[in-house]
């Protein structure tokens, strides 16, 4: 009976030995010995056990394929153990990534408005429209290219844009109308635009100033509302004084706008009292009088008056709108009013979004 396990090896071997031994070299052995038990050796057994093998040499094949299949069988199991160690190891990251992918899918994504950045770009347009009704679409285009070609990020510090020659010229070429403008054509745009040269050691740098167009378009908005509110004449005056920025005299100011004292008297009284100016007394002996009236308008003073109008008039629209919106809903039988209460909450939609940006000039630039 055969031991289990690798004992089996160790009696089949010298069994297995044995046979091949009786079998093969039995008839040789016989014959070398003689009735005397002496060993007699012929010369053909001489030669046949010179050439014979020795017994390691005939049995190493056995050895050989006997170990060779031991290892067979221990790299198959280590394969089977290792393929299945991957396969756990496999099904483990695919149920690390389902698991993660279940945990993205439940929770929420949270957006946040990049608001400077907005801001920034209402800041561009801003200004890249005033310089367009002042200088041309030209101007506008090589603004553009100047304000795209820095780095600000903060639209309440981009008071300026600085740029090289070379960066603008690229910027201008890649733009609609830019490939036809020359060299010495961006020169005197950038003259017209008051730009600022600054010499370094990469190179000149143009520099133009975005408040200084800013103040412009603050000042066109405020002179507009002058104009609607008081009439050309106030307007002229005020237009004036806006230049000028400084206290002028009630003469200079008649002379210049051509309007006789008293109405020009009466007007900036008028702008004096609704606090659009500022006056001052100053007592001097001059032809006879005693005292003159300078004039001025006061930016600061006077940008947060009518910011502060602004806002209670965009007060009023949301509140008109919202009753515009609560008729309409009342009136579902009358078609013609229907009609009237659609165009009327129409034209306040629009004189709100106008509203809004005269508010960002102030608020926001």
């Amino acid at each position: 009976m055969l031991f289990p396990g690798s004992y089996n090896c160790k009696i089949l071997f010298p069994l297995f030995f044995f046979l091949l031994l009786h079998y093969f070299v039995d008839p040789y052995m016989l014959d070398l010995f003689d009735q005397s038990g002496e060993k007699t050796w012929t010369i053909e057994q001489e030669a046949i056990i010179a050439a014979a093998p020795s017994d390691a040499d005939r049995f190493s094949g056995i050895l050989n394929l006997m170990m060779d299949s031991e290892a067979d069988i221990k790299h198959i199991n280590n394969d089977s153990l290792e393929v299945s160690a991957g396969n756990k190891r496999k099904h483990e990251a695919l149920e690390a990534e389902e698991e993660i992918q279940n945990t993205i899918n439940t929770i929420d994504v949270l957006w946040r408005a990049n608001y400077e950045k907005f801001v920034q770009c209402l800041k561009k347009k801003t200004c890249v429209t005033n310089v367009r009704s002042r200088f041309g679409l030209d101007a506008a285009i090589v603004l553009e290219a100047m304000i795209e070609s820095s780095d600000h990020q903060n639209a309440r510090t981009m008071n300026s844009v600085s740029s090289s020659m070379s960066s603008i010229i690229e910027s201008v070429r890649g733009k609609p109308g830019g490939l036809s403008m020359t060299l010495e054509h961006v020169r005197t745009i950038l003259e017209q635009l008051e730009c600022q040269v600054c010499t370094e050691e990469t190179g000149a740098l143009y520099t133009v100033g975005l408040k200084d167009i800013i103040e412009n378009c603050q000042n066109d908005e405020v002179e507009s509302l002058v104009f609607k509110k008081y009439g050309k004449e106030s307007y002229r005056i005020f237009r004036l004084l806006i230049k000028m920025g400084q206290l002028v005299p009630m003469d200079q100011i008649s002379d210049k706008t051509f309007l006789e004292k008293k109405e020009a008297q009466k007007i900036l009284c008028k702008l004096w009292k609704d606090d659009y100016l500022d006056m001052e007394k100053v007592n001097l002996n001059v032809r006879g009088r005693s005292e003159v009236f300078l004039w001025k308008v006061n930016k600061k003073v006077l940008w947060e008056l009518v910011l502060n109008d602004m806002f209670h008039t965009a007060l009023n629209i949301s509140q008109k709108i919202a009753q515009v919106n609560e008729e309409f809903l009342l009136s579902n039988a009358d078609v013609q009013k229907l009609e009237r209460l659609r165009r009327a909450r129409l034209i306040l939609e629009s004189s709100l979004l106008k509203l809004d940006d005269a508010i960002m000039l102030f608020h926001d630039f």
